[in-house]
């Protein structure tokens, strides 16, 4: 294949599903593997994920300097600990959301900042574990999403349904899809935000003087569809609805397999 023989500037993967499957909460082993063959390289790497950057840079903490932070699905790029595009959510008004989120008895919403996540969630379970994790800040009302000083890059619906999302994404996908983004990010999660990945990954592009097409990704939700379809080659992985993986060049099952291959060529 023509693109095994190219040289990427980029590997841009997303985490949940994608490096971590689901149920897992650590990155495999091979990952310190692949990433000491791409700095031999000189290639960068980012992680590109609808998680804070809070939690994204717990993965590989010493590895905070070297890897690049696309977070909340691509309203805020990270290096080094400096933020170099953030994109916040205005339209629609996030309290506006919020309040549609709520009228569902099994939906909750979580509002993020750069830095900290802002919850009000009524499952005593969730509102248990949340409560042991450092950047959370419960909210009493609606309304409190208001003073709110730094900026609102996204919006979350979460929900507890035996279903997960499925029966709510297309009443939120119609009536606000016109507005804002509108995206699976798991199983229980839909993401609201004015970014995506896609755009992310372009705008780091720019900035480091290279193109979409000098990128290679990896993802296997809706909301890593954009990048699939903008970089140079994409991976979806093989649990991936049909529709992200129509947006790939090639679908797989195991990604560190297949970057070490890459990396080894």
């Amino acid at each position: 294949m023509k693109w095994s023989k190219r040289k990427f500037k980029l590997i841009a993967c997303d985490v949940d599903g994608t490096l971590v499957p689901e149920g897992k909460y650590d990155l495999d082993p091979r990952f310190y593997e692949i990433f000491d063959l791409m700095q031999k390289k000189e290639i960068l790497f980012s992680f590109v994920s609808g998680r804070q950057y809070s939690d994204l840079i717990t993965l590989a903490p010493e590895l905070i300097q070297e890897i690049i932070y696309i977070a909340a699905n691509g309203s805020v790029v990270i290096e080094k600990d400096k933020i170099i595009a953030e994109i916040p959510l205005t339209q629609p008004d996030p309290q506006l959301i919020c309040h549609d989120i709520i009228q569902f008895d099994d939906t909750d919403y979580f509002v993020s900042t750069v830095n900290n996540l802002y919850v009000n969630p009524r499952d005593p379970e969730i509102r248990d574990w949340l409560s042991e994790e450092p950047n959370v800040i419960f909210i009493d009302q609606i309304k409190d999403i208001g003073k709110i000083e730094d900026q609102i890059i996204k919006v979350s619906l979460q929900s507890n349904h035996k279903d997960g999302v499925e029966k709510y994404f297309s009443y939120f996908k119609d009536k606000w899809g016109h507005l804002c983004r509108v995206e699976r990010s798991g199983f229980g999660w839909i993401d609201f935000n004015n970014s995506d990945k896609g755009t992310a990954l372009s705008k780091l592009s720019a900035l480091k003087n290279f193109t979409m097409e000098d990128v290679m990704a990896f993802g296997d939700n809706s909301n890593d569809q954009t990048m699939l379809k903008l970089a140079g080659f994409s991976a979806a992985m093989s649990a991936s609805h049909p529709e992200v993986q129509a947006d790939a060049d090639i679908v797989l099952d195991d990604p560190y397999q297949f970057l070490l291959d890459y990396l080894k060529n």
